[in-house]
């Protein structure tokens, strides 16, 4: 799904600008920066979260992000360690992964999941359209209210297992994993500094 979102991304943004008027190949290539998702990362079972961001880098590579920060293994406890820089290291240089220009092109199931997204993305974007636009639906509030629905749905699906967050709410190891916290930062020292 990250990488129909991304791919969703490109196609939209081609479309777009060239509905206003772009006709370089440079003004309708849509650049981004990706970050892996730092909300997914437990505290619970944390060497858990080194596949999670992986996975998720992986994802931002495939889906054609010029640009990818990734959470360490150990942010849900501390600052991060400098795995998080080796997990981009190890994937530029060793996987291959940046060789290939979507990868995922001609894939049925890529292919239909990036239509599907494109067509739920432009019903979003009418129904923003309807609200009074991008800044009216700000003010008013209805993006939160988008954003904290299904932030619920999420949360709801997580406490219910309907979504497998593994050593959260799925074989979840009863001991404690020791993390080196070797970035803690002392909030109060700061303060006072």
């Amino acid at each position: 799904m990250e990488i129909a979102k991304l791919r969703a991304a490109r196609v939209l943004w081609c479309e777009i600008v060239e509905g206003l008027g772009a006709t370089t190949e440079k003004a309708k290539a849509l650049r981004m920066h990706c970050q892996t998702s730092g909300w997914s990362l437990v505290a619970q079972g944390p060497m858990n979260n080194v596949v999670r961001t992986t996975i998720q880098g992986m994802a931002a590579a495939f889906g054609g992000t010029q640009s990818l920060h990734t959470n360490a293994y150990d942010e849900a406890i501390s600052l991060p360690s400098r795995l998080a820089r080796s997990t981009q290291l190890i994937m530029q240089a060793e996987t291959g992964i940046c060789d290939v220009i979507d990868p995922w092109v001609g894939s049925y199931m890529m292919e239909s999941l990036t239509a599907q997204v494109i067509e739920q993305v432009k019903i979003m974007m009418s129904k923003i359209d309807n609200e009074g636009g991008v800044v009216a639906t700000l003010e008013s509030g209805w993006v939160s209210a988008r954003i904290q629905e299904n932030a619920a749905r999420i949360q709801a699906k997580i406490e219910t297992k309907e979504r497998v967050i593994i050593g959260l709410n799925q074989n979840i190891v009863q001991h404690t994993q020791i993390v080196e916290k070797h970035l803690l930062i002392d909030n109060q020292k700061i303060r006072d500094q």
